[in-house]
Order: structure tokens, then sequence, then C-alpha cells
């Protein structure tokens, strides 16, 4: 909301109101000369409002925020960014900022400055990468959104909002008349939370209204059948099936005045649709105690040319003394006697009937723990673990550092692990306009040192998109003295589609970014046609695209504990660590000794018969 200096009270509610950012605005009148702002979410729950100054202190000055702030998402050892669209585009423009804030922020024990115009989550990962403060990991991390998370300190301060606009602090709340609150009821003994009155995902079939609150008094439900309900579902299916039947019987129609039939006419394939419709229909389902086994039973019949009828009154008395027949008539019921077992798919070989499963081996997922608790003190040195996922293959190495706590360090891993990761391909030449200064966007080919480029010259762009296809395009240097750099990166991007974001580094070599993060294929060649010496190197990958490593880390006792999200042989990882396991708690206590594990799969009987184990997954054998 943009707030001139002579807007009224009133101005300014209609601008909230219109924004239409979830929330309503209003004015109250305490008395003739004291007017009051009041803003109103939209939405029940306890996410509240949220609140950030761009520029100036206009939230301050009208009394909705005090001088102090906290963490707006805290991280254990951190903090995390509000979601953002993108990585790549200003974080001004995705918030449509007139005048986003700019300034030094401190991180730590470092100061970076950052412009919100022209800075998007990528470039601010790579200044607070560069101005590397003590102990501080940073990653982009995708959940609901495009995130930064910082690790390793707490400490966040900046005197123009930088911060606050990213989502990283936010000022606390002054004057808050009703806080937004969760509905919390309990159903049959469990506690369940959510941000609304109306609960429609707790029992199947069933919206609960809450009304009022009443602490300690119980209400007891009961829910009948609704014969109805059901009906006129069956009857949905039928009008559908009838609206079918009617369209294949009008291809079927022959006029003999005319001599003209339906367009399929002797179609064999809709003979055969027809033919199967028909079959599925009338054939019986194989049950062991009898009972209702065909529609007929419920009394839905069909006449000759197949088109379908309820008795109503059959239909209702089936439902009403044998509701559990009449669902298997049109999908298969399944259960499980114990919870300690799912049933989760069958095939058209599957018979009816109860199956005595017998398991011989649990399913389990690989783990690895440290030796030794972690000292209360934490980590005596720097340390660093490298851990493999093994089925994909994916490494990713967490640094530690000295005084890392057993919470920290657990921190550090899953923040590291459970990131996605976009895939970075840097050029290994930096070219300079004067032997030292480097290139920017802003560059001509023409002030490049050494390149000596013609007008006319050209660079062919070749390479691989995300999913592997060829990428090729021609870029010409129409003009030495006006054509830059960034036209280049334009026409870069432009081959891929907009999947990649083309830069130039501060030492001057180009920097492609894919877009999404996650496995990539992205490849790119840059070949320089003409007389000169222009060359911008072979692009190499700085940064591996990846998903999230399945494998997290937890506090066992004090214990640094690994264990892989998947059950199953096939699922293993290594993990080794730079530092001697000397078993006095001043390590993780993993030591320079790689440790593999894997983890094991089912196995039991169907019916006494050998079944297949697959992680957790126990599958009959085909006969």
């Amino acid at each position: 909301i943009d707030v001139e200096a002579d807007d009224s009270l009133v101005d300014i509610k209609d601008e909230i109101n219109s924004a239409n950012a979830g929330v309503t605005a209003a004015i109250i009148n305490i008395s003739d000369t004291d007017h009051r702002l009041v803003i109103t979410s939209n939405q029940t729950g306890s996410e509240g409002i949220d609140l950030a100054e761009v520029s100036g202190d206009v939230l301050k000055r009208l009394g909705f925020i005090n001088d102090t702030t906290s963490l707006k998402h805290p991280l254990g050892e951190g903090a995390e960014t509000d979601p953002f669209a993108d990585i790549t585009s200003p974080i001004g423009t995705l918030l449509n900022l007139t005048t986003p804030p700019s300034g030094v922020v401190t991180i730590g024990d470092k100061t970076i400055s950052i412009d919100l115009s022209t800075d998007s989550l990528q470039s601010i990962k790579e200044k607070i990468e560069t101005a590397s403060p003590t102990g501080v990991n940073v990653a982009l991390v995708e959940d609901g959104g495009y995130k930064l998370q910082i690790t390793g300190t707490t400490q966040f301060s900046d005197g123009n909002n930088v911060l606050q606009v990213l989502g990283i602090l936010e000022g606390e709340h002054a004057n808050q008349l009703q806080e937004g609150a969760d509905a919390r009821i309990k159903l049959n003994g469990i506690e369940i939370t959510r941000s609304s009155n109306t609960i429609d995902d707790a029992i199947d079939g069933i919206t609960l209204n809450l009304q009022k609150a009443e602490p300690g008094r119980s209400v007891t439900m009961e829910v009948s059948l609704d014969v109805d309900a059901i009906k006129r579902l069956i009857q949905d299916f039928v009008d559908a099936y009838n609206d079918l039947a009617s369209y294949i019987n009008e291809q079927f129609d022959y006029d003999v005045e005319t001599g003209q039939g339906g367009t399929l006419l002797g179609d064999a394939t809709l003979l055969t649709i027809h033919s199967r419709l028909r079959s599925i229909l009338i054939n019986e389902i194989s049950r062991d105690n009898g009972g209702l086994t065909a529609l007929v039973h419920i009394g839905i019949a069909s006449d000759g040319k197949g088109i379908l009828s309820i008795d109503d009154s059959k239909l209702t008395s089936a439902i009403q003394n044998n509701l559990d027949q009449v669902i298997n008539l049109f999908a298969v019921q399944q259960g499980s006697a114990t919870g300690k077992i799912e049933y989760l798919s069958h095939t058209r070989a599957t018979k009816p009937g109860t199956y005595n499963v017998v398991i011989t081996q649990a399913a389990k997922r690989a783990s690895v723990t440290g030796s030794t608790p972690i000292q209360d003190e934490g980590l005596s040195q720097d340390e660093a673990l490298t851990i493999t996922e093994l089925a994909s293959g994916t490494s990713e190495t967490v640094q530690l550092y000295a005084g890392d706590t057993i919470d920290t360090i657990v921190d550090r891993i899953n923040s590291l692990l459970h990131q996605r990761v976009a895939q970075v391909l840097t050029s290994d030449t930096a070219n300079t306009t004067d032997g030292t200064t480097p290139i920017t966007g802003n560059t001509t080919f023409g002030e490049i040192f050494g390149a000596n480029v013609s007008n006319g010259d050209t660079i062919t762009i070749s390479g691989t998109d995300r999913d592997g296809n060829q990428i090729s395009r021609t870029f010409t240097i129409n003009d030495v003295n006006t054509t830059r750099i960034s036209d280049l990166l334009n026409e870069i991007q432009n081959a891929f589609s907009g999947e990649v974001t083309a830069t130039v580094d501060s030492n001057g070599r180009l920097v492609i970014t894919d877009n999404t993060p996650g496995e990539s294929d992205i490849s790119l060649q840059l070949t320089y046609n003409g007389d000169g010496n222009l060359d911008f190197g072979t692009f190499q990958i700085t940064t591996q695209g990846r998903y999230e490593i399945p494998i997290t880390a937890s506090n066992d006792g004090g214990k640094l504990k690994l264990t892989h999200d998947y059950y199953g042989s096939s699922m293993g990882f290594s993990v080794v660590s730079n530092v001697e396991d000397l078993g006095d708690g001043s390590s993780t206590g993993i030591g320079t000794d790689m440790i593999t594990d894997y983890g094991q799969d089912v196995a039991g009987t169907i019916n006494g018969e050998p079944a297949s184990g697959n992680g957790q997954y126990l599958s009959g054998l085909d006969t």
C-alpha cells in the first residue's frame, strides 16, 4: 500500500480495502477527536495478519507495530524468508513494490548490501555466501514457493526494512484487539486443530460447524444412513450409462426407407465396447457367502437394448438391509483386521475372500548412529560430513562448526539435505575490459579486452535443456559499439525458452542458472565465429541440481542419528567424516572410515503361499 503525506485515515482505509489483501479496514470513532484505523483478517485461524514496513515508518506511526522486531520464520538456529514465486526475479518486482527498499543488513558477524529493486533470492544467496558470515549456511528451498534459508545464526538486523520485506524479521504488533486462534476440538479423545470453524476433513462425509467453545462439555453425534443420497448416486450412474447406451444404439440404427445408418454402424470396436459394457453389468461377482452378487439383485435391470431401469422399492430395501453388499457391487471393499497391516491394491486376478498374512521379517530403513553422545559444549573443531544416497548416487557435504551442539548439527544436516537445489553452470574463462576489471552485462563487445571482434561476427549458442533436448541459436554482434553482453544473455535465455537465467558474476564469468530446482540436464556451449579472439571458455557444473535427499538427521539421546526416509534393501546411504572419532563426544562420532548401511525388505506369506517383498510392500506372486 502506498501512503502519501496528505492521505487521511479514510484514504488509507480505502487503499487497503481496494488491495484485496485478505483483510478489511475500518475506522472506529472513539471520540470527536480520536479516530482509529482497525484492520481485521478475513480468515479465521492463528496465522493472523502480516504487516511489514517497506519504506518509512507508517505502520509504526499509525500504531500497528512497535520498535521491537523478531524472527518471523525461525528455523532452529536460523530463519527463512517468506515464500516467493521464483528465485531469479527481483523481490520488488515479485511483490509489485513501487519503491523497493535497499540498504546494508547485518547477518551474523557480517554486513551485506541488498537492493530489493534488483536483487533476487538467488543473488541475495550469492551475496551472503560471498560475505561468508561465521558458521552461516544459506540455501534455496522449494516449499509452497521458493524460500531462502539462513542457518547458523539468529542475529539479523537492518534499518531500512529490507529483512522485513523478505520476511526474515517482523515488527511486533501493537494495540492488538483480538488475537487470531485456531479451532480446537477433541474427537473420540484425539485433539484436532483447524484454522476454520468449519471442519469437513475429520470424519468422511460429515461437515462440523463449530458455533461456540464450551470446554469440558461433550457432544454425542449420531450418524444415520442417508438412503436418498445413496439412491441419487446410483441414479446418476444409471443415467450416465443410459446416455452412453442410447448413443451406441443410435449408431446401430438403420433406416430401411432412406438406406441411411448410424455413422459407426458395423464398427467392430464399438461392437466390442457395447458387448463388454453389457457383460460387466450382467455378470455376477463371486462371493463366498452368496448374497447380492449382481445389479439385478438390487433392482437394476436391463431391457433388450441395454437401457437400465431401477426398481425403487427393491433398491431401497437392499440399501437399508445390505449396504456393504450394495457397495461391493460398485467398488472393491477391503480392510485389515489389524492396524499394523494396510491393504493397498489388487488386480483382476484377485479373488474375493479373506487372506491370512504372516510377516516373517519386518521392513527396515538404513540407519547410522554416531558412536557417542556429543558433549554439551558442542564440537571441539570444525567438521564436514559427506553423505551419499546410494539409490540415486546423490552426494552432499555438510559443513559443521566448532561449538555446534547436537540440535544445531541436526538442523544443519536437515536444512541442507531437504532442500531442492537448482543447477548452475559457470564458464571457466573470465573476461575483462582492461585486463583487470571484470565485464558486466552493460559491457559492449567492443570493450572486451583482447577480443577484437568485428561487426557481423556471430556466436553459436548450443546445448541441452533440463530435459536433455537439444537447443541451438545464432547470436549476431551487429555493432561492436552498441551490442552488449546483456543482449547475448537475453538470447541465451530465449534459446532455453526462459527456463534459465543468464548473468555475469563479479569475476566476469557467465553464469547459467536453471530456474527450476531439481535434477537437470542443462548444458551450454558458446562458439565464436569470427577473426577475433573472443572466448567464454567451457561451461562447467558448479552447483549440481538435485531434489531432496531422503535422509533425515535426529537427536538420539545426544547421539547423531541418520535415517533413510524409505524402507527396503535397495535404499541405502554412506557417510564419512573428515574428523577422527575419539569416542569422547568432541565430534559427531561418525569417524573417518566410511559407514554404509542398507534397509531391509519385508518378507512373509499370503495364505501360506510365498510372497514378494519390496520395502514395506508384500505382494502375492503371479500364478
